[in-house]
């Protein structure tokens, strides 16, 4: 049988085969261990309850968080989780709603910023307000064209498709009068 050793940050793992079984997942240490919080492992075990990478693989996002929150992560530390997580699902998972999003709208390039960002769904994105989707493409640094894409396709809770639609064509009306307002003219020259 072979030895296995993991080794982060001080902390080696040294585990046979047979007891995370031959080609079976890996135990919550060794998973702790390969992903970088090797030194949080006795925290999400003892204190926290989680027995197995799959207890933290069925939490919801906000489950996750709070384990974040309760481990003491640094913003880092919580985005290096949530990703890995995320990753883990996604790979196990053929559809990724929110990479086919973004291919879909010809955005390939954004999934990775998204992630990096935080965003790891199409619900998040979903759940913002109009300010909040404005600073996130400040954050992702969207120019025009792109960001007039990403925030016209966004599906919202708070309006139907319609009226997302009705917007975007009212935003490119565009008045050019070469003749004075008559409304305003009273016959006199202001010369």
């Amino acid at each position: 049988m072979s030895n296995e050793s993991y080794e982060t940050e001080g902390v080696t793992d040294d585990t046979k085969d047979d007891e995370k079984g031959p080609g079976g997942p890996p135990t919550l240490q060794q998973w702790c261990n390969k992903n970088g919080f090797g030194q949080y492992y006795s925290h999400m075990a003892d204190e926290l309850g989680i027995e197995s990478v799959e207890d933290i693989l069925e939490s919801d996002m906000d489950d996750l968080c709070d384990i974040c929150h309760d481990l003491g992560f640094t913003d880092e530390e919580k985005k290096k989780f949530l990703s890995v997580i995320v990753q883990h699902k996604n790979s196990n998972n053929t559809e990724n709603q929110l990479q086919a999003w973004c291919d879909n709208i010809k955005l390939s390039d954004l999934y990775d910023k998204l992630i990096e960002a935080g965003y790891f769904t199409l619900s998040q994105l979903r759940a913002l307000s109009t300010a909040q989707r404005s600073d996130l493409c400040k954050q992702l640094k969207l120019k025009y064209g792109k960001k007039t894409r990403f925030l016209s396709n966004i599906p919202s809770d708070h309006m139907k498709a319609d009226e997302r639609r009705v917007m975007a064509v009212e935003c490119k009306k565009v008045v050019v009068s070469d003749k004075p307002d008559k409304a305003n003219d009273d016959g006199d020259d202001d010369d």
